[in-house]
């Protein structure tokens, strides 16, 4: 069984085209949907409960209940997948999949005669809407400087599956994400616990989906930025083998630009947040 878990939050719309995507075309794989929302406001709420009242007008081949778990707290993108991994039956496969993504039937074709091995990762080409090549599914952080990207140019660049997409088995090894990072980074730190459990990743060829880019954070600039930056320094606190010279570029660079709040707060970051910390709103 491949469970495949999407986290809504105030984009309702998306999820309910990805849904439409997995279960229109598909012809091959034995899946269930699972859908966690965090605490959207009650017209994205309902929009989402009446498509799943009525899913039998949608979907044309999905005979299954769709697993809805409507939170009254926004717990962010790690709890929300961590919801349903608990849920799944040992063995069963798992697809974290961004809820502004689109799927074909070529790529759940190969999924099916590619299902991944006892500690392996299944990940594919990333495009977007405009169905022009955005990344191979793997990306980088760089544990200097705590900077995402999509290309290896350092030795310091550490490797990891962009959290949009990819498959593993549910075994005892599999680990959770790491609730601490609310959004943000925690696909990096999940890349960490399963290179320390010595997974491995293994890209199917030739097909791809579509990832609405920056889709699933549906919120006010100013405020994701934070996050992100609350997500790096936790990161970075956590597996940088030098903090320092991290705190110090990353200052220069917001000095540079004049960035003065975000300075504020990342500094105040960097004092309040451990390698032990866990989230909290307030920070």
């Amino acid at each position: 069984m491949l469970n495949v878990i999407l986290v809504n939050f105030n984009n309702s719309d998306d999820t309910i085209n990805c849904v439409n995507s997995i279960v229109n075309e598909n012809f091959f794989l034995d899946l269930e949907i699972k859908i966690f929302d965090n605490n959207s406001i009650e017209t994205e709420k309902n929009k989402l409960d009446l498509f799943i009242k009525n899913k039998k007008d949608y979907l044309n081949n999905y005979t299954k209940d769709i697993d809805v778990f409507f939170s009254n707290d926004n717990l962010g993108f790690a709890y929300g997948n961590n919801y349903f991994i608990k849920k799944a039956k040992l063995y069963d496969y798992i697809w974290i999949l961004n809820n502004d993504t689109l799927v074909n039937s070529d790529l759940l074709k190969e999924i099916s005669v590619n299902l991944p091995k006892s500690k392996e990762v299944l990940f594919f080409d990333c495009y977007t809407f405009d169905n022009e090549f955005h990344d191979t599914g793997v990306h980088y952080v760089n544990l200097l400087t705590g900077q995402s990207k999509m290309a290896k140019t350092n030795y310091f660049d550490f490797e990891y599956v962009c959290g949009a997409s990819f498959i593993i088995q549910n075994t005892e090894a599999m680990p959770l994400f790491d609730e601490s990072y609310f959004l943000y980074y925690e696909d990096c730190d999940y890349g960490m616990l399963l290179q320390q459990k010595q997974f491995k990743y293994r890209r199917i060829n030739d097909v791809h989906f579509l990832h609405k880019i920056g889709g699933s954070s549906n919120n006010k600039q100013n405020k994701i930025n934070l996050i992100l930056l609350r997500s790096q320094v936790l990161f970075m606190k956590r597996y940088s083998f030098c903090y320092f010279i991290y705190f110090f570029v990353k200052c220069m660079i917001l000095i540079s630009r004049r960035q003065i709040q975000p300075l504020k707060k990342f500094i105040y970051y960097s004092i309040k947040i451990t390698k032990d910390s866990h989230f909290c709103k307030n920070i």
